[in-house]
């Protein structure tokens, strides 16, 4: 039963949101998704995480009735946006989800030493993983992932572990719904090629991906999503909220997310103010120049800054939340700056960090991906 809420919760919430920007669902449940992450992180500072619990699924259940009064006033704009091939594919990861990971349980040293570990403790405390009784260690690690995964054993009533392995996969799946975005109920092969596609990509790179919830592969979808949204859409409000909610949440993945989301900043921007997309320079009537030309303007500059406020702020809310209740930082960056960088090309860095450099590189250039 706690399955069906959980999926009723992500599709209606989802939907809702594509009705409103007439976008389809499969666009939408990802930033969907990023939502109830945030919403789960804010009322997580407050103290009041189990509160977010029964918010989001209020929002659900609005949502849900929205939803019946979208059937019955515009029928049409609900099949069209909702009950759609990647809507389908879904459901059909979504069960897969379910089946694959009966019995799963935590096996590998991380997930015991934190990733695992810290849901528990946030589901027996109701509270972040670095309340004063928790057992976790590395306190200082950021959540999201984790949120999710605590959302869904909430709904479930129980700790199981199976159900983080679950809601990991449920995430991976919602990033890489865009696919389906232009595909037609008709182009049946393609909906299979894709659908085949999104289940094998990621073993290409971690063999166990699916059975893992440490969180390095997801920081790697999340960062591919994020570029490949701004490449693949049309300048849009929505795109622009997409864009600023996943780099939010992929900031507060890991520590190192933070990283990837500056480079994808700057990618964004260099784009944006050197190679000057032709999105936003099309032909327009002479009449509608000017105004046109002020509405890209000012789209151009909410991409350049709200991308980059909403990543500071995730960035130092979740370390002024560190600061206020004493945690300390499992990674702290503050004292990383361009004379660090210098340094490691001039070979003026510590021993042990032009170690680390050159087995990095030795890794990239001579180490299999896989042991396959």
């Amino acid at each position: 039963m706690h399955l069906i809420l959980i999926c009723a919760v992500l599709c209606s919430g989802a939907a809702i949101i594509s009705l409103k920007f007439n976008k389809k669902i499969e666009e939408t449940l990802p930033l969907w998704t990023f939502v109830i992450i945030l919403i789960l992180y804010l009322y997580g500072m407050l103290g009041k995480l189990n509160t977010a619990v029964y918010i989001v699924i209020a929002i659900g259940i609005i949502s849900t009735i929205f939803c019946c009064y979208y059937i019955y006033s515009n029928r049409k704009k609900f099949v069209e946006n909702i009950l759609t091939p990647g809507f389908a594919a879904f459901v059909v990861f979504f069960v897969l989800a379910w089946w694959a990971q009966r019995g799963r349980m935590l096996t590998s040293w991380d997930e015991f030493s934190h990733w695992g570990t810290v849901v528990k403790n946030m589901y027996i405390f109701d509270a972040l993983g670095n309340h004063p009784d928790s057992t976790t260690m590395f306190r200082g690690y950021p959540p999201a992932t984790a949120l999710l995964q605590y959302f869904w054993v909430k709904l479930s009533g129980e700790f199981t572990e199976g159900n983080l392995y679950r809601a990991m996969n449920v995430l991976y799946f919602s990033l890489m719904m865009p696919i389906f975005s232009n595909i037609k109920w008709k182009d049946s092969r393609k909906i299979v090629i894709r659908f085949v596609l999104i289940l094998i990509l990621p073993l290409a790179f971690f063999q166990d991906f699916y059975n893992n919830i440490m969180v390095d592969a997801i920081l790697g979808v999340m960062f591919a999503y994020v570029l490949i949204i701004y490449y693949a859409n049309k300048m849009s409000t929505f795109k622009i909220l997409n864009i600023s909610l996943a780099l939010s949440v992929l900031t507060l993945t890991k520590a190192s997310g933070f990283g990837l989301a500056i480079i994808a900043i700057m990618v964004i921007d260099v784009d944006l103010l050197i190679m000057q997309r032709q999105e936003l320079n099309h032909p327009l009537r002479s009449c509608d120049i000017k105004q046109n030309e002020k509405i890209n303007t000012f789209k151009r500059a909410a991409l350049v800054l709200c991308p980059i406020f909403f990543t500071l702020v995730s960035k130092y809310s979740w370390t002024l939340y560190l600061k206020i209740t004493k945690t300390n930082e499992t990674w702290n960056t503050s004292k990383i700056g361009f004379q660090n960088f210098k340094d490691l090309f001039t070979g003026n860095a510590p021993h042990y960090q032009m170690i680390t450099i050159k087995n990095f590189f030795t890794a990239i250039c001579k180490s299999f991906l896989t042991d396959y």
